[in-house]
């Protein structure tokens, strides 16, 4: 049976290779190859397992109970144009610490720490 097939330039050169070794035609060659291939155990390809990298970051200085609120509210206030984007007091001269369920007032302490209250 005829068949056109492409196949990637370092595959084609280690075939002529084996081929001139070997004494024989492309297509004998080729044909070797495949029913070797083909007639090997079946083993499904298996990836490494993927191992996440992780740093210490130390204990979080806001309280993360209700992440998703805090996220919003620091959300919010970017689009407002604050620009202030820390989570942790001390990341900036803007920050300020939590309290538990207290949002962050970052506007108002960059402007208390301005007026120099």
């Amino acid at each position: 049976m005829r068949s056109t097939v492409r196949i990637d330039d370092d595959l084609m050169v280690e075939l002529e290779r084996r081929t001139h070794d070997a004494s024989v035609s492309l297509t004998r060659m080729l044909n070797h190859t495949l029913r070797v291939g083909l007639a090997a155990p079946e083993r499904p390809m298996r990836a490494r397992p993927y191992k996440q990298h992780t740093f210490a970051m130390g204990r979080p200085l806001a309280d993360l109970d209700k992440a998703l609120a805090l996220a919003a509210h620091l959300e919010d206030e970017e689009v407002g144009a604050s620009g202030a984007t820390h989570l942790f007091r001390g990341a900036c001269d803007h920050c300020v610490q939590l309290g538990a369920g207290e949002l962050p007032q970052w506007t108002a302490a960059k402007q208390d720490r301005a007026a120099g209250r």
